[in-house]
C-alpha cells in the first residue's frame, strides 16, 4: 500500500522529496509535533491535540494560520484516510516548523506543517501482558525551562536515552531533571502508584505536558483514587507499588521491572478499562484490555 502525506495542505506521495536544505527543522530543530492515535476511523483527544499545539505556537512565537481551527484540521486528516483506505487505525503526527529565512535569528514567524500516518494493529488502548523493564538514563539530564514541556522537534537527550536503553536490554529509560528528579521516559509520562495514591510529576520538573497524564487525572476522580501532583525521585520508586509509563497513543504501559524489583498492574487494568470506555462510549462491547 502507497503511503501519502499531506505537506502545507498539498497531499503528496511518502517517497516524494519535499524538504530542502533550508529548511528551519532540518537545521536548528525549529518547530513542534503532535503525536496523535487513530481508532476505528477516530481520534480521540484530537480537541486537546490541537489546543497543546496552538498554546505551543504561541510561545515559540509560530504564526498560526488564520484559517486555522479544529475542523480544519479534522478536515485535513479525513483527506488524508481516504488515501489510506480500508487502514481504520494508526499513528498521525502532525509537525509545525518555522518558514525558511534568516540563521538562528528568523526572518519570518510563518509556518509550514506536515501531516503524516501509519498504521497500528491495535483498535483500543491496550494494556501491556509483559512488564516493562526500566532504568534511569544515567548521561544527561533535562533542563528544566518555560519549554521544557513542549513537545519540540529537537529530540536528542531522548535519541541518546534510547540508544542507552537498547544497549541494556531495557524497554525504557526514566529521564531525571537538574534536580535529580524524574521528568519522564523517552516518549511518555510517568505516573507512581502508592498506597493507592497516584504520584504524578508536576509539568514544572520538565516533563512533556501530555495528553494522557491530563485523562488520567480526570478518571482518578471516577475512581476513588487520590491523585498528588509532586516530585519523584528515583529512590522513592523502590517502595512503590506501581509504576506506568503513558502517552497519546499506547495509553498506559506498566512497569514490571526497574533495578530487580517487581510491581503489580492492578489499578493500571482499571484505567485502561475507564480509558477506552470514556473512547469507546458508543460501543455496545467494550474492547479487551490486554494487548
Amino acid at each position: 500500500m502507497e503511503k501519502y502525506l499531506c505537506h502545507n495542505g498539498e497531499f503528496i506521495n511518502a517517497t516524494q522529496p519535499f524538504v530542502d536544505a533550508q529548511n528551519r527543522s532540518f537545521k536548528y530543530g525549529d518547530g513542534l509535533f503532535e503525536t496523535m492515535v487513530l481508532f476505528n476511523g477516530v481520534v480521540p483527544f484530537l480537541a486537546q491535540h490541537y489546543q497543546r499545539l496552538t498554546q505551543s505556537m504561541e510561545l515559540l512565537q509560530l504564526t498560526i494560520p488564520s484559517e486555522w481551527n479544529l475542523a480544519y484540521l479534522q478536515v485535513y486528516i479525513n483527506e488524508l484516510l481516504k488515501l489510506h483506505p480500508k487502514v481504520l487505525n494508526g499513528r498521525i503526527r502532525l509537525m509545525v516548523y518555522r518558514a525558511a529565512g534568516g540563521h538562528y535569528t528568523p526572518s519570518s514567524n510563518q509556518i509550514n506543517w506536515l501531516l503524516s500516518f501509519s498504521p497500528l494493529k491495535n483498535h483500543c488502548f491496550l494494556l501491556n501482558e509483559k512488564g516493562l523493564k526500566i532504568a534511569v538514563y544515567p548521561d544527561l539530564q533535562k533542563p528544566m525551562s518555560a519549554i521544557s514541556h513542549l513537545k519540540t522537534n529537537n529530540a536528542l537527550l531522548y535519541t541518546l536515552a534510547g540508544l542507552y536503553a537498547q544497549k541494556q536490554g531495557l524497554d525504557d529509560c526514566l529521564i531525571l531533571n537538574n534536580k535529580q528528579h524524574i521528568a519522564e521516559a523517552i516518549s511518555s509520562n510517568i505516573c507512581v502508584v502508592k498506597r493507592n495514591c497516584l504520584l504524578i510529576p508536576p509539568v514544572s520538573d520538565g516533563g512533556v505536558a501530555g495528553i494522557m497524564v491530563a485523562q488520567i487525572k480526570q478518571y482518578a476522580a471516577s475512581l476513588f483514587v487520590p491523585v498528588i501532583s509532586t516530585s519523584i525521585s528515583p529512590y522513592s520508586l523502590e517502595n512503590a507499588n506501581e509504576i506506568w509509563l503513558t502517552n497519546a497513543v499506547k495509553g498506559i504501559q506498566w512497569v514490571g521491572n526497574y533495578k530487580g524489583l517487581a510491581y503489580s498492574n492492578r489499578l493500571a487494568q482499571k484505567f485502561v478499562e475507564k480509558l477506552n470506555e470514556q473512547v469507546f462510549t458508543h460501543h455496545k462491547t467494550l474492547p479487551p484490555v490486554f494487548n
